[in-house]
């Protein structure tokens, strides 16, 4: 009984690790995304909603923050 407790617990771990490692991988595939000018500025900010509601800040947050009132601000001058 104690090895399968024991296996069933190394893959608990396993699974924690691949957890963590995948949500690594998508803040890096967001910040990518923020940060990518070549990308339309919708995608670019798309990208930023999904990474501030991951609750991550930082220089990133800026940056979409920054983006963010950026187009706002094209809107507006494309209105008038």
């Amino acid at each position: 009984m104690d090895k399968f407790v024991q296996s069933i617990d190394r893959m608990d771990n396993r699974i924690k690790t691949l957890e963590r490692n995948t949500r690594e991988d998508y803040k890096r595939l967001l910040i990518m995304e923020i940060m990518e000018d070549n990308l339309p500025i919708e995608e670019r900010l798309k990208a930023g909603e999904k990474y501030v509601s991951e609750g991550w800040n930082g220089a990133i947050k800026v940056k979409y923050e920054y983006l963010k009132k950026k187009y706002e601000n094209e809107l507006k001058q494309e209105e008038y």
